[in-house]
């Protein structure tokens, strides 16, 4: 159950840091598919979701987050440094 909770917390705050800042990231930021992917995850964990998630989707998250890796942001929403 804490597991439960703790993975619905994250999922919380990662839903509320999109909507405080989605006017002022990057487009590819804005757009919430990182999030949708993220919450479509921990909902899988649990057994709240289906198995599929769109492969195009995937495809563009992990492009963003492999750009944010190359430019030293570690997976960041905003620059470390």
């Amino acid at each position: 159950m804490c597991e439960r909770a703790c993975a619905m917390t994250a999922a919380a705050c990662a839903a509320r840091a999109w909507w405080s800042a989605r006017h002022t990231w990057e487009p590819e930021l804005a757009s919430g598919e990182w999030l949708a992917l993220a919450l479509h995850h921990v909902l899988r964990i649990h057994g709240d979701a289906r198995r599929f998630f769109p492969a195009a989707v995937q495809d563009r998250v992990a492009e963003l987050l492999f750009r944010l890796h190359r430019e030293g942001r570690q997976y960041s929403l905003v620059p470390l440094g």
